[in-house]
């Protein structure tokens, strides 16, 4: 569409930057996954968890970085990652996918290299989320404690110890200004730390 508006979805500052006055030689249409893009546009906008809000990016680039660091800025403040799909520029979105169809089968037959690699992290208590203030005027560098499950400030919840801030990670979150939003990815942190400690690597030919 040409139909102009503004919005600080993360995905369309995506395409800002790929596409926009500042791209000396911007991006075509035919270089960008749009189908992948708009449903990034889409994910953010229905975001909504914990009365957080949809997903928003609001960060001004003052510094000189290449393109690939410039976009992972706004991949990064909403569960994106950025990604080559049939020779364009796509993204792949941390979501839930259980009731989608797989996109392919890897097998024996097909790969070689498979590693497994499991990262055996320390238990940390919670997250200092540092972060731009928007409902301070965007003038205020805030920081955020969130607590790991088991834990609370004092041990006032029921169910929860003291925590101990010298156990904590302290995170910059970069273009996330919201602080409901704040919350709920430092949680989201949390969890990934406890659900997804494993990775795997495969190695594949270019398969039609």
């Amino acid at each position: 569409s040409n139909n102009k508006f503004e919005t600080s979805n993360p995905a369309a500052a995506f395409r800002n930057i790929l596409q926009g006055k500042a791209k000396r030689v911007p991006f075509t249409n035919s270089e960008l996954d749009i189908p992948a893009l708009t449903e990034w546009y889409q994910f953010c906008e229905a975001f909504n968890q914990a009365g957080s809000g949809p997903f928003t990016f609001d960060f001004v680039y003052d510094f000189l970085g290449n393109v690939r660091e410039q976009v992972q800025i706004p991949c990064g403040a909403s569960r994106a990652q950025r990604v080559m799909k049939n020779n364009k520029v796509s993204v792949i979105i941390d979501k839930d996918r259980s009731a989608e169809a797989p996109k392919a089968l890897i097998t024996p037959a097909n790969s070689n290299g498979f590693r497994y690699r499991f990262t055996y992290t320390r238990k940390i208590h919670g997250i200092k989320a540092q972060f731009v203030n928007r409902t301070e005027g965007f003038d205020v560098q805030a920081e955020m404690i969130v607590y790991a499950d088991g834990f609370s400030k004092s041990g006032e919840v029921l169910g929860t110890v003291a925590a101990d801030e010298n156990q904590m990670d302290t995170v910059k979150f970069t273009g996330i200004t919201e602080p409901k939003l704040i919350f709920v990815q430092a949680r989201f942190l949390l969890a990934n730390r406890t659900l997804q400690p494993q990775a795997i690597d495969v190695e594949q030919d270019l398969e039609h």
